[in-house]
């Protein structure tokens, strides 16, 4: 367990090839030990890697936002100079 949280930990940003890999160790056992489990495997497979794309998902728009708030910050900070129209025509 403690592998897996390390790789996770690693690979914070590619959680879904986390979710990938356990996938396929687990659907792998599931083949050596009884096919029957197969499909179980799939299933939890399949809801592993939606729960990891979710959680990829909220901390990658979390970090969207953050730099968003950044950039609105320093707009405030130092606005951008006003432009200044040409009286005489070009």
């Amino acid at each position: 367990m403690n592998t897996l949280k390390a790789l996770a930990h690693r690979y914070r940003g590619g959680l879904i090839y986390t979710a990938i890999f356990i996938t396929l160790g687990t659907a792998w056992i599931g083949v050596t030990i009884c096919r029957h489990l197969v499909w179980w495997m799939v299933i939890i497979g399949s809801l592993l890697i939606a729960g990891c794309a979710q959680v990829g998902e909220r901390t990658v728009c979390r970090r969207l936002d953050r730099r968003a708030r950044r950039a609105r910050r320093r707009a405030h900070a130092r606005p951008a100079p006003l432009k200044t129209t040409r009286k005489t025509p070009a």
